[in-house]
């Protein structure tokens, strides 16, 4: 049988037109690859720390979370590898509650070349790293490693979070009686946008930025108060 490259050159040497069919099957046998390698690249979205997860879920209940994974320290991958073997087991494929999990920025090289590596048959990573003296060594899925990027992703907006909240929640705050618009706050979803009279694409979570500002109290009172203004 002829490589592959030669026989795509030999087909496109051909006449197109309605007595070449295989020229449209080979358009949806690519369509289909790709959308194959999307559902291999990323996880489904009831997976918990999904994409749709960290949509759905709101600040109050993201903040609260008990059972946030940790993460490794940057430097603390001791190496990784493509394998071709596919893991079936929760922690495999899934973020488990109160799981340990590599930094994202020691597999920067892994994310970059996931879609190559699953061209020339890879179907998981095997990595080895260290957390507070102990030795974590696991086979991750694709869609496991892009979870693992999403919690490392928002575990520091998640942390800024809950020191405007902790700030919010201060007497001054209830003495103003602002205890609505905070809980108002609490129930927004964490990655919506900040609206107010315009909408943005920044995210909310992005609001504990202002709390190294000398005039924080009116700071973040302000956009608060206008986001319940426009929600009623």
């Amino acid at each position: 049988m002829l490589p592959f490259a030669s026989r795509l050159k030999s087909w496109l040497a051909l006449p197109t037109g309605p007595q070449t069919p295989w020229v449209p099957s080979l358009r949806i046998q690519v369509q289909d690859e790709r959308h194959q390698l999307q559902r291999v690249l990323y996880p489904p979205p009831t997976e918990r720390f999904s994409k749709q997860f960290f949509q759905n879920i709101s600040i109050g209940h993201l903040v609260d979370l008990r059972n946030y994974p940790s993460i490794a320290a940057e430097s603390s991958l001791k190496t990784w590898q493509w394998s071709k073997s596919v893991p079936h087991s929760d922690i495999g494929t899934s973020v488990v509650p109160n799981e340990v999990v590599p930094n994202s920025r020691d597999l920067s090289r892994a994310y970059n070349g996931m879609g190559r590596a699953w061209i020339r048959g890879a179907r998981s990573a095997l990595v080895e790293f260290y957390h507070e003296g102990l030795e974590y060594k696991y086979v991750y899925s694709f869609a496991k490693l892009s979870l693992i990027k999403l919690v490392n992703e928002y575990a520091g907006p998640r942390k800024d979070l809950g020191k405007l909240l902790e700030y919010l929640s201060a007497p001054l705050i209830e003495q103003l009686g602002f205890r609505s618009v905070v809980d108002e706050f609490r129930r927004c979803s964490f990655l919506e946008g900040l609206s107010g009279f315009a909408i943005t694409r920044c995210p909310i979570y992005k609001l504990p930025c202002l709390l190294g500002e000398q005039w924080i109290d009116q700071d973040i009172l302000d956009p608060l108060i206008e986001m319940e203004y426009f929600r009623s």
